[in-house]
């Protein structure tokens, strides 16, 4: 990862990576900066991957703030759309 975070990242996408992905991801200063993220060891991802998964303080009914927005990618094979479509239905507005 350190040495070719391009490279790792590609091998991790198995051919699944949009190619407008790949395009971005293959910019320098992107993959500095995915260096720069991982140069102090690789924990960081798996941690922000179980606080995303924890319980919410507050239920998505309870949502009144309008308008939100929920964005996701046509082609992002990295989340499941089903979960945007999930949290639109349960929020109010």
């Amino acid at each position: 990862m350190l040495r070719d975070p391009i490279a790792f990242l590609e091998s991790r996408a198995d051919g699944k990576m949009p190619e407008n992905d790949l395009e971005f991801f293959s910019r320098d200063d992107v993959g500095d900066s995915l260096a720069e993220g991982f140069r102090q060891g690789a924990l960081g991802a798996p941690q922000d991957h179980n606080i995303e998964r924890r319980a919410w303080p507050f239920m998505l009914e309870e949502i009144r703030q309008t308008p939100v927005l929920v964005f996701h990618g046509a082609e992002d094979t990295a989340a499941d759309p089903g979960i945007a479509e999930y949290v639109c239905a349960r929020i109010p507005s």
